[in-house]
């Protein structure tokens, strides 16, 4: 069955969690990179190398979660998680459910995952929310249980 433009599903970080993502990743990164400047101009050194793998990470860290993006296309579900981009068949997709990292309750947070008929699941960390984000995290399991269903 072919399905409308409008009938596609996408979804990225709220933003409130790219704000957050970037008001993080521009605190770090500039930290690190005075911490970092104080050090060359000391000599290079230890601390050096150590300050200049930090402030990679928090690079590569805050771009990559500002990337996460699920789309729910015609034909198959592409998947932006960290650096990599997966797609699956809508076929191999078994279901959709909302996962809690842990002990933690429901309302602290949580993720939608997407079951695979072979057995494996796939975390889809656009859809990641805070515990203000529970109606959106629902909206969004419903639009790809939605999606799923045609």
């Amino acid at each position: 069955m072919a399905i409308a433009e409008a009938e596609l599903v996408n979804i990225r970080p709220s933003l409130p969690v790219r704000i957050y993502l970037v008001v993080f990743g521009l605190f770090w990164c500039g930290l690190v990179g005075a911490m970092l400047a104080a050090s060359v101009a000391n000599g290079p050194g230890v601390p050096t190398v150590l300050l200049t793998l930090m402030l990679i990470v928090g690079v590569v860290v805050t771009t990559a979660n500002l990337r996460a993006r699920v789309v729910a296309g015609p034909t198959e579900l592409r998947v932006v998680n960290f650096a990599a981009e997966q797609r699956y068949p809508r076929s191999s997709i078994d279901r959709f459910i909302e996962h809690t990292p842990g002990a933690l309750p429901r309302s602290l947070g949580g993720v939608t995952m997407a079951l695979l008929r072979d057995g494996r699941s796939i975390e889809l960390r656009a859809t990641m929310r805070g515990p203000f984000g529970t109606n959106q995290r629902q909206r969004n399991l419903e639009a790809l249980q939605r999606w799923l269903g045609q």
